[in-house]
């Protein structure tokens, strides 16, 4: 599960039908700084894959561009971009079986179009921050769908857009909490903004997948993680 960093002392524990996803809505003021530096490399401090969404054997890729309602920076298009997320949405479902399913099983129909996706991350600890960061071969619209271990679904942001051939890191103010497990992202991007109903239920929800994948060309992504409570320590030899 991932909760919104805020400057408020009372965090919000609750999402519409998010469940027991806990999510505080902050709004960020400061400016964006390019992330090259910290994540530039489809990699993550503890293995893992690479990437996901598009063959492990691609390669020469270089960084993506561009956002509505988000603050960027980048200096030329060899360089990360960030976007620090100015808005947040209220987005999710908690009791959704089949919506969930549906999304695990989500797989990028065709090569030509593609949303790479992958964290700063493969192992996370409460309060760890989190980033998210995209690739595409193409100018789309992406949404990211947060499954929690419990099995909620969240959608941290939307129809947020992304250029072609520049990486993105995404930067909505989340931090890890319980409860902890496996945490799964799946990711849909389309050539045109899409719609979700947020206050919908799972049917709704669903519903809105289908029509998607049935309106034209759409492109998949999915990168899996774990959090945990805290650090393991090694037992000290000497005492």
């Amino acid at each position: 599960m991932h909760l919104a960093r805020s400057h408020v002392s009372t965090p919000l524990r609750t999402v519409p039908r998010a469940g027991r996803i806990g999510v505080v809505l902050a709004v960020l003021f400061t400016a964006a700084i390019a992330g090259a530096d910290e994540v530039g490399r489809r990699g993550d401090d503890d293995g893992g894959p690479r990437r996901s969404g598009i063959d492990d054997d691609r390669v020469g890729r270089r960084p993506l561009d561009g956002m509505g309602g988000a603050e960027t920076s980048s200096e030329d298009k060899g360089s990360t971009k960030q976007i620090n997320l100015l808005t947040q949405i209220r987005c999710g479902v908690a009791d959704a079986p089949r919506f969930r399913n549906a999304l695990l099983a989500l797989q990028n129909p065709t090569e030509s179009f593609y949303i790479e996706t992958w964290g700063n991350k493969r192992i996370y600890y409460v309060m760890d921050p989190i980033y998210y960061f995209f690739r595409s071969n193409q100018n789309a619209y992406v949404t990211l769908f947060w499954i929690g271990p419990e099995g909620s679904v969240f959608v941290p942001f939307m129809n947020l857009p992304v250029e072609k051939h520049r990486n993105h890191k995404i930067d909505p103010s989340n931090i890890i909490v319980e409860p902890v497990g496996l945490e799964r992202w799946r990711v849909i991007a389309t050539p045109e903004p899409h719609s979700l109903p947020c206050d919908g239920d799972g049917g709704d929800f669903l519903a809105a997948l289908r029509k998607i994948q049935a309106g034209g060309k759409w492109a998949a992504g999915r990168w899996d993680v774990t959090s945990k409570s805290s650090r393991s320590t090694r037992p000290r030899r000497f005492r």
